[in-house]
């Protein structure tokens, strides 16, 4: 293929990266005034737009690598996750949280059936749904809560971690053979803590929660490294997800998971 022809697709490329993702964010953010999103995608967009120029003038592998980096920033892999049929992959497993794994079934990545979750859940409510997982019989689950339970305990980890172990034995109880797995309690914006600083004891939190696993000899899966520099993953709440984050979630719970 001559040079002008592969820098014409190659520009094609970026331009797709580039602006795919700005309309997903553009369409996904209900929450977000249409005049705030406008100006934020424009300013994206211009920003992207320049280095696209600039990208011109630099050899094809280069143009190439930064194409990766876009999409890893953006969703957090750098492959096209639209074809990826998780539904199928896990298909034996069942999420178990709140409202942060619930976005998963609102945003169609997985059923109904792999999903235990829903707003307000917390670590002693959740222990209702252990028939649930009786009757599904998941072999593999996973487990995300935090953010509620920490506005009941505040300082008090300790309590926590009891609450915690005590839902962990419940499922084990119910499926003896199941591999458990859980996933850290996920980072909130700085406007968040500021608004209840309670939020500041993530690491804290989790820290404790790594050591239970430990103990306990599940796996614990931090996930913090997703939100390095992704701000964009948020909704205006500063506490739940856009579309964007979750098929980068999954990614990282199938690689745990060995699916």
């Amino acid at each position: 293929m001559k040079k002008s022809s592969k820098n014409f697709l190659i520009t094609f490329s970026m331009i797709c990266v580039i602006f795919v993702p700005a309309i997903a964010t553009y369409s996904f953010a209900t929450k977000s005034s249409t005049k705030e999103v406008k100006l934020k995608e424009t300013k994206e967009i211009n920003k992207n737009v320049a280095m696209i120029n600039d990208l011109n003038k630099r050899d094809l592998s280069e143009i190439e690598k930064q194409i990766n980096k876009i999409q890893i920033s953006y969703y957090g892999i750098d492959k096209d996750f639209h074809k990826i049929d998780y539904n199928n992959i896990f298909k034996k497993c069942v999420i178990m949280g709140d409202s942060q794994v619930e976005g998963l079934a609102v945003y169609n990545f997985l059923n109904s059936n792999s999903i235990v979750a829903k707003k307000g859940s917390n670590l002693v409510n959740s222990k209702s749904n252990c028939q649930i997982l009786k009757d599904t019989k998941p072999s593999k689950v996973f487990m995300l809560y935090g953010l509620n339970d920490m506005i009941i305990y505040k300082d008090n980890v300790d309590e926590f971690i009891k609450n915690y172990k005590s839902l962990v034995i419940e499922v084990k109880k119910s499926l003896p053979k199941s591999e458990i797995f859980i996933n850290s309690i996920l980072p909130v914006q700085e406007q968040v803590k500021d608004k209840n600083p309670v939020y500041k004891n993530i690491n804290k939190y989790n820290k404790e929660l790594k050591k239970m696993c430990s103990e306990l000899n599940i796996i614990f899966i931090d996930t913090s490294n997703l939100f390095l520099n992704n701000d964009e993953l948020y909704e205006k709440d500063g506490i739940h997800l856009k579309p964007l984050f979750y098929p980068a979630w999954l990614e990282q719970l199938k690689k745990q998971a060995n699916l």
